[in-house]
């Protein structure tokens, strides 16, 4: 019988950064801009904590 691995979701942190990635990549937003934490924070429905981890 085989095991399949379990599927791992990815964490807040990895969302909010991959999709703000994604924003830059397509000029959505500017290099060298400095997102607003308060406002990702509410956009991504998360404290502010996981917008600080995923900018850095």
């Amino acid at each position: 019988m085989t095991v399949k691995p379990a599927t791992k979701k990815p964490t807040a942190t990895e969302r909010i950064g991959s999709t703000l990635a994604d924003e830059i990549a397509r000029g959505d937003i500017d290099p060298g801009v400095m997102p607003d934490e308060a406002s990702l924070a509410e956009r991504f429905s998360v404290s502010r904590t996981p917008v600080r981890e995923a900018i850095r």
